[in-house]
């Protein structure tokens, strides 16, 4: 049994200096001198670029009065009336979301640190499922007074879906170059590892006018990168 070890030997190390030199990717190949059997280790990758179909608005209303309940009741008014306004422009209520609110002195530091006044601040998201009624909202919101548009967010609603393809394409991925390494087609699976990998499903943009069509928004990437055995 012996005998196998050096050709063995000399083929790991052949195929390892060919993946040092033109790969930095985690390919091996782990061979076994005893029984002569060996098995490739190959990372497959693999993106989905998918044309958003939801978005996710942000915004902000900013108050200050002399008296903070007056403020704060000021500020939630004008919530109530952004509420009315979305809901009247077909945006569901549950879709409508108070991400925080906060309320602080303001001082003047002219008069050796007074408090001047206070500040209430609140911001709150929507979201529509579609292009079509963001400049609708954004316009009706804008005439309401006292509102601020922050982020408007691009999103696909399908990301598990989108993902579950990108897992399968990240296979196909790792068989092929472990096919093309190994000079056979005939191989057996013998681990698959789902490997984390950073991507956004979502486009960030800051509002401007007419940013509404599908065309001028771009694309959202999905990733997969497995690892996966063959023998």
């Amino acid at each position: 049994m012996k005998k196998y070890f050096l050709p063995i030997f000399t083929f790991v190390l052949a195929v390892a200096l060919l993946l040092v030199g033109v790969n930095d990717k985690p390919e091996q190949i782990v061979a076994n001198a005893e029984s002569g059997d060996y098995c490739i280790s190959v990372v497959g990758e693999a993106t989905i670029d998918a044309v958003p179909d939801r978005v996710t608005i942000y915004a902000s209303i900013e108050n200050v009065n002399n008296e903070l309940d007056t403020a704060r009741d000021s500020t939630f008014e004008i919530f109530d009336a952004s509420v009315k306004i979305l809901t009247d422009n077909g945006v569901d209520k549950d879709k409508i979301i108070v991400q925080s609110y906060t309320s602080y002195p303001n001082y003047d530091y002219s008069a050796g640190k007074q408090v001047s006044g206070y500040v209430a601040n609140l911001t709150f998201s929507y979201q529509l499922d579609g292009l079509d009624k963001i400049q609708q909202t954004l316009t009706a919101l804008g005439e309401a007074g006292k509102v601020t548009t922050r982020n408007v967010n691009y999103e696909v609603s399908n990301e598990e879906e989108l993902y579950s393809q990108a897992l399968s394409e990240a296979f196909e991925n790792a068989k092929d170059k472990a096919s093309k390494l190994l000079g056979r087609e005939d191989l057996s699976v013998k681990c698959v590892e789902e490997e984390s990998t950073y991507y956004s499903n979502v486009l960030y943009r800051s509002y401007a006018d007419g940013f509404e069509g599908s065309e001028m928004v771009g694309k959202v990437s999905v990733k997969a990168r497995v690892k996966v055995c063959f023998e």
